[in-house]
């Protein structure tokens, strides 16, 4: 089956589109590890496998550079990338990509110098600095004044158990060890997760500290470029976990740092609230806001993986949520009360990306969506990342999961997906919006690029009758106008006419959704 996103060639000039894509030379492994933006283009790390050889394959990864349309401009695959890296372990400069990656087996860390428009790799340099290492794991870097920090965990080979963080302060011009970085206390565990640089031109640190999975500590630290603290906050909100979570940090441009908190307050076994709270503090210490009502939702779990700041200072977070398919009952619950309704056998779910926008003063709630995006045996479901462009529209990241459907079997890949959204993504109320309906409010809608084999309208163009065709069964439709505005809807459709002798002439867009939830797109135009 093929599954065409909504999308508009560039030379149309539309900048909103939902697409995926295959990076590297195998199309059955890829998915997104990072994507970062800059004021030219978007740069990732994905994942993926090279040197097929029958049943085996080397694991590997690709970088590549993208415009804002969405076009690849260039992508270069290295087997010696370490597929496991994250958002943290790369940075940006004016001309150069910085990497940082662990490598297997000989235990050592690579800084690679990469050349941020043809993607060649330019210089690199190995490190192994620590005493009975058996693995170590990169974690964070970032270019600071004459230095790249460079911050990560290791294992000891005398005890699997014994985890060590370390940063590193390696000299620009010869890729020399200068300092390796200690915490206020003397121990050697930084645990340095996310890397900034303030306005004052401190380096400042969002670290955690845990303890033999215990208790431990986390925070932000600021040094100056003569290695000195000139900061330090240390967290008192989150008494209750151990902090081993996924973490998610953010320096704001006006000084401010932000935080994610877990929420421990999760319901029953389906996980039907927010699992997170986000906190600010201001540049000395004091806290600025919490924002700890992300809302029950009906739908299951919350949870964000990143953070980024708007051009006008407000919050962007972005991760997925879990939604619970084949539980209604559970949209009528009310959290917080201790019956739920009668639970199904088995609870049918899967993940959709999840954004939320806040108030960067005032930690206010602006918006909060779920994009679903998904049809028969394909879905996006989670956002890695998602930035602010100049223009106010949202570009983000993560990954898109597929099925081929063999009768017997059905047989997954993953793949790439990127997307590009309005400033207010969703035009209505509800918690859930589609990509296929956000996307749709275009000015030359003609010029849309469709696979419409899965479903077929006709006569098209009609003044009319319609009726459909598909190798699905559909058990409701909707039609929409280019707005998004639903004009037709029909919850127990038994593939009889659809009149729409009533709609005014123009193009609209039919969906036909399945039992499963899942849906189809198709337009036609009304004559």
């Amino acid at each position: 089956m093929t599954f065409c996103f909504i999308s508009l060639p560039k030379s149309i000039g539309q900048k909103y589109f939902s697409k995926s894509f295959q990076s590297g030379s195998i199309d059955t492994i890829n998915n997104i590890k990072t994507f970062l933006i800059d004021d030219e283009a978007a740069y990732y790390i994905a994942f993926n496998v090279c040197d097929p050889d029958g049943m085996t394959y080397d694991e590997c990864s690709s970088i590549g550079r993208m415009d804002y349309d969405g076009n690849i401009l260039v992508e270069k695959q290295y087997k010696w990338l370490d597929p496991n890296a994250t958002r943290k372990s790369i940075a940006l400069d004016e001309e150069n990509i910085i990497i940082l990656d662990a490598l297997n087996g000989d235990p050592k860390i690579r800084l690679f110098i990469i050349d941020k428009y043809t993607l060649d790799s330019l210089q690199s340099a190995d490190y192994d600095f620590m005493d009975s290492v058996s693995l170590y794991g990169d974690v964070g870097i970032i270019a600071y004044d004459d230095y790249y920090i460079l911050s990560g965990l290791s294992i000891s080979s005398e005890d699997p158990n014994s985890l060590e963080d370390w940063c590193i302060w390696i000299e620009k011009e010869t890729l020399a060890i200068d300092t390796i970085m200690q915490l206020p206390n003397g121990d050697l565990r930084p645990g340095f997760e996310y890397l900034f640089i303030d306005e004052n031109n401190s380096l400042t640190a969002y670290y955690t500290d845990v303890i033999d999975g215990e208790g431990g500590t986390r925070g932000f630290i600021k040094y100056n470029n003569k290695k000195e603290i000139v900061f330090s906050y240390d967290d008192q909100l989150d008494t209750e976990t151990n902090k081993i979570y996924s973490h998610a940090a953010l320096l704001q441009q006006n000084g401010n740092m932000v935080y994610k908190h877990k929420n421990k307050m999760t319901q029953f076994d389906l996980f039907n609230i927010g699992e997170f709270e986000i906190v600010s503090i201001d540049a000395t210490g004091e806290l600025n806001w919490v924002f700890d009502d992300p809302g029950g939702s009906p739908y299951g779990l919350k949870e964000i993986v990143s953070l980024s700041e708007t051009n006008n200072g407000d919050i962007l977070g972005c991760g997925y949520t879990l939604w619970h398919s084949n539980y209604s009952g559970i949209f009528a619950h009310v959290p917080g009360t201790i019956e739920l309704p009668a639970v199904p056998d088995s609870i049918e779910s899967y993940q959709a990306p999840y954004i939320i926008k806040l108030n960067g003063e005032t930690g206010e709630l602006i918006w909060q969506y779920s994009i679903i995006d998904t049809a028969y045996l394909a879905q996006s479901f989670a956002f890695s990342e998602l930035y602010e462009l100049h223009d106010g529209s949202l570009m983000g990241a993560g990954n898109y999961l597929s099925a081929e459907d063999y009768g017997d079997q059905l047989i997954t890949s993953e793949d790439c997906w990127v997307v590009r959204l309005p400033a207010n993504p969703c035009s209505s109320d509800t918690f859930e919006c589609y990509v296929s309906s956000l996307l749709t409010n275009l000015n030359d809608f003609n010029s849309l690029n469709y696979d419409f084999e899965e479903l077929l309208i006709f006569p098209n163009p009609s003044n009319g009758v319609l009726r459909i065709d598909s190798k699905y069964e559909i058990d409701k439709i909707e039609i929409h106008d280019l707005n998004g505005n639903t004009i037709i809807f029909s919850s127990n459709f038994k593939n009889q006419p659809i009149n729409v002798s009533s709609l005014p002439q123009g193009f609209y867009i039919l969906t036909g959704y399945l039992k499963s939830g899942s849906y189809l797109n198709s337009k036609f135009v009304k004559n």
